[in-house]
């Protein structure tokens, strides 16, 4: 199956808003956190103008690894206190935009948030 996404925004914080409300509604109710999170980077890249990354790093307990994502290849391994996902230091990050583009986006994805990513019980949005 797959969803027909349609966004309306033309400022980043109203589409910004779209795509996160989108994004509920799409994990809503799979308890699968790998398909959500390949779910929820192709909506950013379907959303968001410009970008040419969108996706997730996973923090193993030592690094940062790839996790799902759209768009160009990425560096499959980044050490604590290296690049922008490294440097951040908070043990886990997803980055809806990849270290070549301006002003990256980061923001944590714990444990505890992953959690969440795979306890949605919104239906999704019309």
């Amino acid at each position: 199956m797959s969803y027909a996404l349609a966004f309306t925004a033309t400022e980043p914080a109203e589409l910004w808003s779209e795509a996160a409300t989108a994004a509920e509604a799409l994990v809503a109710g799979e308890p699968d956190a790998i398909a959500n999170m390949a779910n929820v980077a192709a909506l950013i890249w379907q959303a968001i103008p410009d970008l040419n990354w969108a996706g997730f790093y996973r923090f193993d307990g030592t690094e940062l690894v790839l996790g799902p994502f759209q768009g160009k290849a990425a560096c499959i391994r980044i050490p604590l206190e290296k690049g922008v996902c490294g440097a951040r230091r908070e043990p886990a990050r997803r980055s809806a935009s990849r270290m070549s583009t301006p002003s990256p986006a980061i923001s944590p994805a714990t444990p505890t948030a992953a959690a969440n990513w795979s306890s949605r019980s919104s239906p999704m949005a019309a």
